[in-house]
């Protein structure tokens, strides 16, 4: 082999090497949990199901929940509201995932007595998530999106 055909195999293989050390590999894109979804905005309420019939008013639509890192949250009524009489504007209380991550427990306190209320979550997504609940013998199913 002459010294002009090994020059030009070794370029060939310099380029090679650095044509293939730039080719990017595709992104992974990792799904957020359930935990990271819900902290990933405030929510607003997109229909709210009362036992089977549709109970979804504008002072409703006007209603924001935070889901904090810290597992807080807070629930601020908005300027709408649905009943006539002093309103409390903001609630706040705690929040966790329960049952693998299927179940949200919130917990407010009223005058230092807890009160806690399941939801089970039908579907979660960054753009919406649903849950059912039964609050004083209610059945309730809320759809969220994105505020």
């Amino acid at each position: 082999m002459n010294q002009k055909n090994y020059y030009t195999i070794c370029l060939l293989l310099l380029v090679g090497i650095l044509f293939n050390s730039c080719i990017k590999e595709p992104q992974r894109i990792i799904p957020l949990s359930v935990g990271e979804t819900l902290v990933s905005h405030p929510w607003k309420y997109k229909s709210i199901i009362k036992n089977g019939k549709v109970d979804l008013n504008e002072c409703d639509k006007d209603d924001i929940i935070f889901y904090l890192p810290d597992f807080k949250y807070k629930s601020i009524l908005g300027p709408l509201l649905c009943s006539w009489g002093p309103q409390q504007n903001e609630l706040e209380g705690t929040w966790q995932l329960i049952k693998q991550d299927s179940t949200i427990k919130a917990t407010q306190f009223f005058s230092g007595v807890p009160l806690t209320t399941e939801a089970n979550i039908i579907f979660i997504t960054k753009d919406s998530f649903q849950v059912n609940t039964n609050v004083l013998g209610t059945n309730f199913t809320l759809t969220y999106i994105p505020k």
